[in-house]
């Protein structure tokens, strides 16, 4: 079963690198919709294997918490590949930014799901998780503005 499981994340992260590799070149509208529905398939696959980790019994509470935190990785990579190719299908500075705000925020939900197995720092984590968040976020906006404030 874990096995099963490190196959499918494979699978996907091969299948994110080789579509992050792809040239800034506009894409044709099948390519585009082929994309799409690659990522959606993706998304399926991942979320099923997110299935697997309910828990037992004796696993109580920690087995919904690594469901929840594998769907919350899953759910991420979509927003991200949407975005990514987003950007290859319309190259733009403002797609860009998409890309990068999409992770940022991908990361934080999986930051804030993992916060939650802390359970004595959980108040620290969520605090640390939420900086991180907008570190990032002022990162991705940060080139656009420097971009913006220097015209005269």
């Amino acid at each position: 079963m874990k096995l099963k499981i490190n196959a499918i994340a494979i699978a996907i992260a091969l299948g994110l690198a080789f579509s992050a590799g792809a040239t800034a070149q506009s894409m044709s509208k099948a390519e585009y919709q082929s994309g799409k529905d690659g990522v959606a398939a993706d998304y399926k696959s991942a979320k099923a294997a997110c299935a697997l980790l309910s828990g037992s019994g004796r696993d109580g509470n920690r087995g919904k918490i690594k469901r929840r935190t594998c769907e919350a990785e899953a759910k991420g990579k979509e927003d991200v590949a949407k975005a990514e190719l987003e950007a290859r299908h319309s190259p733009s500075s403002q797609n860009r930014d998409a890309v990068n705000v999409a992770r940022a925020k991908a990361d934080y939900s999986v930051a804030k799901e993992r916060c939650e197995a802390a359970d004595h720092v959980k108040l620290a984590c969520l605090e640390e998780a939420k900086a991180a968040e907008s570190r990032a976020m002022a990162e991705a906006s940060a080139p656009a503005k420097e971009v913006s404030t220097s015209k005269p």
